[in-house]
């Protein structure tokens, strides 16, 4: 359920950015992609995704980074215009950056409305025991 609602707010707030005109034209040095570094890639997103498993209650967050490292690969060699690599490629970091500005604008709004809120959400692990310093 975490995929279905914050997906679609971070694509969306990534398009409010864009049409603002924010972040439009970033080109900057092309990055070499190899199919070595699409391997590791992969296989790091892989890892990270096994370790979730591994220990869940602390390695959770880990899954939003290992999907990006798993899928982006796989992205590139059937469509490598539509990939963050294949971007990257070309010199052109807007989309990412971007993307990274709409993650902290969302983030920042989802934690201040859940501090106000009455139902807060919490980590499925506590982060202090009661009756020890």
């Amino acid at each position: 359920m975490a995929y279905g609602t914050v997906l679609p707010a971070l694509f969306e707030t990534e398009r409010l950015l864009r049409n603002l005109g924010l972040v439009q034209a970033s080109l900057k040095r092309p990055t070499r992609v190899s199919r070595g570094l699409l391997n590791r890639l992969f296989l790091l997103g892989c890892l990270v995704m096994l370790s979730v498993l591994v220990k869940p209650g602390f390695l959770f967050p880990l899954v939003w980074i290992g999907l990006i490292f798993l899928l982006d690969p796989l992205v590139y060699r059937f469509e490598p215009e539509s990939s963050v690599l294949g971007r990257a490629e070309k010199g052109r970091y807007g989309l990412i950056m971007r993307l990274m500005l709409a993650g902290l604008l969302c983030g920042f709004l989802w934690e201040f409305w859940d501090y106000w809120s009455g139902a807060k959400w919490s980590t499925p692990f506590p982060t202090s025991t009661p009756g020890r310093c």
